[in-house]
């Protein structure tokens, strides 16, 4: 899900910004480079969570396919618990 790097609502875009945040900080029409520093790390901020995001949804395993994963990462699986 993608958020507006400054107030957190979800968007449906792949933007950084809602449109109220832009037009209240006054950013619809300024590049990246000329937007304020703090800005432009909350910016940053949610690309590295975007990122995190995506490499975290790449290696999930979810419980419903546990033993495929394990049999294909050991050649077979076994019983042992897992809290």
């Amino acid at each position: 899900m993608n958020c507006c790097c400054i107030c957190g609502k979800e968007l449906t875009g792949t933007g950084w910004l809602c449109h109220e945040c832009a037009a209240l900080w006054g950013l619809e029409k300024r590049p990246f480079k000329q937007w304020p520093a703090w800005v432009r790390a909350c910016k940053l901020d949610e690309e590295r969570e975007r990122i995190n995001e995506r490499a975290r949804e790449a290696h999930e395993v979810y419980f419903s396919d546990y033993l495929d994963a394990e049999r294909g990462a050991y050649g077979e699986y076994n019983e042992d618990w897992i809290p």
